[in-house]
C-alpha cells in the first residue's frame, strides 16, 4: 500500500535538527553525494565534508520522511497530555459534527517537533514532558498549555550502496543471521 503523503529522502548523515531540503529519492542526492567543494557554493562546510566521505562501493544509509503537518496538543503542568474524557464518536448536540478523524493523533507518528523551542519527541506523551521541562509552557489558570506541534513518520535506516560508476544506488539486502543458518543446518 503507498502512502498517500509526500515521502522526501535524506542521506542519515544529515538528519538532525537543521535538516536540507528532502529530495525525492536517495537517487536524487547522487550529485551531492559526489560533488567537491568547488561544485555548489550554496552548500554548508559540513554539507561539503559530508559529499567526500563517500565513494563507489561505500553504502551509504538514508532515512524517508512523510510529514503529516500540524497538531495541536493540550499538555497539564504535570507533563501529560489531556485527553478528554468523552467517546469522540458521541455525537453533540451543541456542535457541528465533526469527522472521527478530527483530533486524532496519526499512530504512525514518530516524529513531534516544536521549531521555536527545538523540542524534540518519538511520542506525544515523550513531548508533553519534555514541553514541561523546557519552560516555554504559557500555562492557563487549570495548570494547561495548548502547543502546536509538527508531525511525521521517519523511516528506519535504509542502507543502499553506490554503484562503481557512482550513478546509481542499489538496496542493501540484509544479510542472514548466522544463528538462525546454522540452526537449519
Amino acid at each position: 500500500m503507498t502512502s498517500p503523503f509526500k515521502r522526501l529522502w535524506y542521506p542519515a548523515a544529515l538528519v538532525d535538527e537543521d535538516l536540507p531540503d528532502g529530495r525525492e529519492s536517495p537517487e536524487a542526492w547522487l550529485t551531492f553525494l559526489q560533488a567537491t567543494d568547488d561544485q555548489d557554493e550554496d552548500e554548508s562546510q559540513d554539507e561539503r565534508a559530508l559529499a567526500r566521505l563517500y565513494a563507489p562501493g561505500d553504502e551509504i544509509p538514508f532515512h524517508w520522511m512523510e510529514r503529516r503537518g500540524l497538531v495541536t496538543l493540550r499538555i497539564h503542568a504535570s507533563g501529560t497530555l489531556h485527553t478528554p474524557t468523552r467517546c469522540a464518536d458521541t455525537p453533540d448536540m451543541f456542535e457541528p459534527e465533526r469527522p472521527a478523524a478530527v483530533n486524532k493523533l496519526d499512530t504512525e507518528v514518530n516524529s513531534f517537533w516544536h521549531y521555536d523551542s527545538e523540542i524534540y519527541a518519538e511520542t506525544a506523551e515523550e513531548f508533553a514532558e519534555y514541553w514541561t521541562q523546557g519552560g516555554g509552557a504559557n500555562w492557563d489558570e487549570d495548570g494547561f498549555d495548548e502547543v502546536e506541534v509538527d508531525t511525521a513518520v521517519w523511516s528506519p535506516e535504509i542502507r543502499f550502496r553506490l554503484s562503481a560508476d557512482g550513478k546509481t544506488l542499489m538496496p542493501v539486502e540484509s544479510m542472514p543471521n548466522p544463528a538462525i543458518t546454522e540452526a537449519e543446518a
